[in-house]
Order: C-alpha cells, then structure tokens, then sequence
C-alpha cells in the first residue's frame, strides 16, 4: 500500500486519472522491474509543473515489500535518472515524505537536495516540519547529513 492513500482503490483512481490520460507517455517513461513472478518496483520519469514551466518530477517509486532491501529502490532511481539522461529534461524534482526516510536517504545518496524553500507542482514545503520528524527516527550522523544536504 502506498502511504500518500488511504486504499488501495484511491491508489489505483489517482493513478488511472494522473497517468492513465497519457497512455503513450506513461509507457515511454515507466520504469518496471519484473520477474516471471510479476513487477517488483516501478518508478516514472514524469514531468510537471513549476513557476510556470514543465520540469521533470521523478514519480511513484514503489518497491514490492517482499523485495525491499534488495537495492531495487537504488536501480530504479538510477535507471529513471538515465532516462532523464537520455531526454535531456534536468534538472529532476521529486516530492516525498518524513516518513519515507528510508527512500529520502536513497534519494540523498544519488545526489537530490532537500530544498528549505524551493517546489514544484501544489506541493508546499514542509522543509521545517520534515526537519522536526526525521530529528526523531534518524541517528544523528544521518540526521547531520540530511541537513548538510539541503539547500
């Protein structure tokens, strides 16, 4: 279950209604990792809006759970981030949460910034409220880190 949902069927409505409309993008910038036994992550190199101009905003980055620590997160990100590469739409966004402190660490560690300030789409900054929960579930070193990783 994805925690921006309250269920699963409010997951899949957003999704049908997000990128549904655009069928054929949706398949060019989909990121799937499957096995013969079904999708284990996905992740979309989306595009949206900010100050009036489009931008690229890596999206749903899902792993299976059963798959989780596996480094399938990492490769998905890096492969989407190529993706960008290829398309030439830098620099990338992407809008999470404090309590996906494991995927934000991720996103450090391949390169994103938390930004104090700075957004994109309707999303507000909670730069300062983020800052107050993951003082609370990182071990300092980590927390250290995350703040000398924001702009």
């Amino acid at each position: 279950m994805i925690g921006d949902f309250a269920s699963t069927e409010e997951a899949l409505e957003y999704f049908r209604e997000t990128y549904g409309a655009f069928p054929e993008e949706l398949r060019r910038r989909a990121i799937v990792l499957a096995n013969d036994t079904g999708i284990k992550g996905f992740c979309i190199a989306w595009r949206d809006r900010r100050l009036g101009t489009s931008v690229s905003s890596l999206q749903w980055l899902v792993v299976s759970p059963a798959w989780e620590g596996r480094g399938l997160g990492r490769t998905l990100v890096q492969k989407t981030l190529e993706l960008y590469r290829e398309l030439g739409e830098f620099p990338v966004y992407l809008h999470t949460q404090p309590w996906s402190y494991r995927a934000l660490m991720l996103y450090l560690h391949l390169g994103f910034r938390m930004q104090k300030e700075d957004t994109f789409s309707s999303y507000e900054n909670q730069y300062q409220e983020a800052i107050g929960t993951l003082q609370g579930v990182l071990s300092p070193e980590r927390f250290q880190e995350l703040l000398e990783a924001s702009e």
